[in-house]
């Protein structure tokens, strides 16, 4: 078969660069198309995951960037006393993206990126962002998929659909800068569905997309990333105090519960969510992307917040979970008043010095705290909070 061979010659180099990625990748494509009945990425990914939680029960808790780096994995890739679990085609691919790009998990974002790019490698382009607040509009779509009218892209220099640019975005910031490499199991999600959008608009040429966040509602409990085992196992401790349980029954969605007198994560969520008294006004949002260098996305990210709480209060909305470990947001939500945000579980993921926390929004109290600042006053609510080093 012509793609076994082109892909055992890959395999077979010494050094990868650009022109070498761009045939693996149109490789990868002409193999998806002419045979597979399933990506061979996620026959890859899955199999092994699975052959690492059998080996041990800890590795549930661990997650992508952990496991494939992992001794463990290692033996599985080199050993010959494991059963064989991929066909021999599947084995080639894992061993070039674990030669060539690190990991398997790295060269599947980079394939995703050449598929809708056409291009071996990522290309940031330069935006030209301004720090007027009325340059830029935010808004919600209910299903970005249906959007035919092209954006601009951060790391593209050609338009685009929306639901490229979302996804691209996506790909860019959390599976490849970040690591956060469960995403590419669901990236459709960042293709369809409710999305809050934000654009800088720009005179003559389409808008560019410089922040998105995908929005589940909670008629669609099974989809939440909160309520998934990996956010709901042992290691997340539950925070959520008396004071935040009575702040969250309070908004008026939950009937009187005793949340504060559950045991730890998975009986807080069994008690609350299920029992929505309103649960058109409980929203779950993720993925929030931001674009630009380093001072662009703090920006972008104080303005993004802003509008998504200004545009959810407008139309109702009671309380938005997040998961979160953006050091900026943190500080800012800390900076903030009583009943505006809580934390209801934490844990350092991987061993990390920063805990990832699952709180939630309380909407109308956030959008008129957070409606009071510009730029320079959350810069400073940021810089005081930071000097406290509590979170």
């Amino acid at each position: 078969m012509q793609d076994a061979t082109v892909l055992l010659e890959l395999l077979d180099q010494n050094s990868f660069d650009n022109a070498l990625s761009l045939v693996l990748f149109q490789a990868l494509d002409d193999y998806v198309d002419n045979n597979a009945t399933e990506s061979p990425f996620r026959v890859i990914v899955n199999s092994r995951v699975e052959q690492l939680t059998d080996l041990s029960s800890s590795n549930t808790s661990h997650n992508y960037d952990y496991l494939f780096t992992s001794s463990q994995y290692k033996g599985l890739l080199f050993s010959d006393h494991q059963p064989d679990v991929l066909c021999d085609l599947c084995k080639t691919i894992e061993l070039i993206g674990y030669k060539h790009f690190g990991s398997i998990l790295d060269l599947w974002a980079r394939y995703e990126c050449y598929r809708i790019t056409g291009k071996a490698c990522l290309e940031r382009t330069k935006m030209g962002l301004c720090r007027d607040d009325n340059a830029y509009s935010g808004l919600i779509i209910d299903d970005i998929s249906s959007q035919t009218s092209p954006v601009f892209s951060p790391f593209h220099d050609k338009p685009m659909s929306l639901a490229q640019a979302v996804v691209l975005s996506n790909l860019a910031l959390f599976v490849i800068e970040q690591k956060w490499y469960e995403m590419l199991l669901s990236i459709d999600l960042s293709s369809k569905g409710q999305h809050f959008v934000l654009f800088f608009n720009q005179e003559g040429r389409h808008p560019l997309l410089v922040s998105s966040a995908l929005v589940q509602d909670s008629h669609k409990l099974e989809h939440w990333l909160s309520l998934t085992p990996f956010f709901q196992h042992s290691g997340w401790q539950l925070i959520a105090n008396q004071k935040a349980c009575q702040l969250i029954a309070d908004t008026g969605v939950i009937p009187s519960l005793p949340l504060h007198g559950a045991s730890d994560l998975k009986q807080f969520d069994e008690l609350c969510w299920p029992n929505l008294i309103e649960p058109e006004k409980v929203v779950e949002i993720l993925r929030l992307t931001t674009a630009g260098r380093p001072t662009e996305r703090m920006y972008i990210l104080y303005l993004v917040q802003k509008r998504i709480a200004e545009t959810f209060s407008s139309q109702g909305y009671k309380m938005i979970l997040t998961i979160i470990d953006q050091p900026w947001l943190l500080l800012f939500y800390q900076g903030l008043s009583e009943g505006a945000y809580i934390h209801i579980a934490k844990m350092k993921i991987n061993n990390s010095n920063n805990h990832t926390y699952r709180g939630a929004w309380l909407v109308e109290e956030f959008a008129r705290q957070s409606l009071k600042h510009d730029f320079q006053s959350y810069k400073s609510i940021v810089a005081q909070q930071k000097q406290l080093k509590v979170v």
